[in-house]
């Protein structure tokens, strides 16, 4: 191990090859603790998302009238829940996205869909979020995601590691690289997310003043996802609003031709949501 500015690397060859025991690897024990020795020395990019737009989740929906229950768009109850990306069978959690075309992106919406979307808003505070692969991202002039400070203060970091030893540098941007293919495998559904739930209850339990966890979208290049942890997601987030889309035509890149077919009107006190055919259906 090297130190640098108080903060140890594992040595390149070593993450290098810890990494691929890793995902080589099909047994928990095997990879909770390869992912762990990387995670002891990884610092976790966290911040305060200053995003003035709501967070969008998406659900398919039969008709032009969504769903009467603003539970059928929130979190599924835990005996509903099944192991997923970032979260354990039984432990349900609240996946939101950053923009509409990622939330319809997700759920493989195409033409003729009835889509009900709803938009999510903090409550008290803004989000704390982990992200991972945004080091690498502010490296290459691409950390859209990182506040400006962030990603100056990596791009020093790096020039320093280099001056010293090009080879702290890769290790230090290895792990950041490794971690976020982890969590963006697109294989991980044939592995029941093994790996991707371990990473992140690694962090989780690292780092326990984030609210969850921001992460690369597959479904959509360019997008971004959240994962918050049912307690998280109770305490600083509610349904704003809610609407039903038809997709007139699904394009490539993300692009989807739609309208608006009916608003909900919600109500907080009985979860209940009311809906109203809109002018253009």
């Amino acid at each position: 191990m090297e130190k640098n500015a108080q903060k140890y690397i594992l040595e390149l060859e070593y993450i290098h090859e810890l990494a691929k025991l890793v995902l080589q690897s099909s047994c928990p024990e095997e990879v909770k603790r390869g992912l762990s020795q990387i995670v002891k020395f990884y610092d976790t990019t966290n911040f305060q998302l200053s995003f003035s737009m709501p967070y969008f989740r998406a659900r398919k929906c039969t008709s032009s009238t969504g769903y009467a229950s603003t539970s059928d768009i929130y979190i599924p109850p835990p005996k509903y829940t099944d192991a997923g990306r970032l979260n354990e069978a039984g432990k349900p959690v609240l996946y939101l996205c950053l923009s509409m075309a990622t939330a319809l992106s997700e759920i493989k919406a195409t033409d003729g869909d009835y889509v009900q979307i709803g938009l999510y808003e903090p409550k008290d505070k803004k989000l704390r979020l982990g992200l991972i692969g945004e080091k690498i991202g502010s490296i290459k002039q691409s950390g859209a995601y990182l506040p400006i400070e962030k990603s100056e203060h990596y791009r020093k970091l790096i020039d320093n590691l280099n001056a010293k030893d090009p080879k702290l540098a890769m290790a230090y941007l290895y792990s950041d690289g490794f971690l976020n293919e982890v969590l963006t495998d697109p294989s991980a559904d044939s592995k029941n997310y093994l790996h991707s739930r371990a990473l992140t209850n690694l962090i989780i339990n690292k780092e326990p003043f984030l609210d969850g966890i921001m992460y690369h979208s597959l479904a959509h290049s360019g997008g971004m996802n959240i994962a918050l942890p049912f307690e998280s997601a109770q305490k600083n987030i509610g349904l704003g609003s809610t609407f039903v889309i038809k997709v007139n035509k699904k394009y490539k890149y993300g692009l989807f031709d739609y309208e608006v077919v009916s608003k909900g009107n919600v109500c907080s006190k009985s979860n209940s949501v009311t809906w109203e055919k809109t002018n253009e259906y």
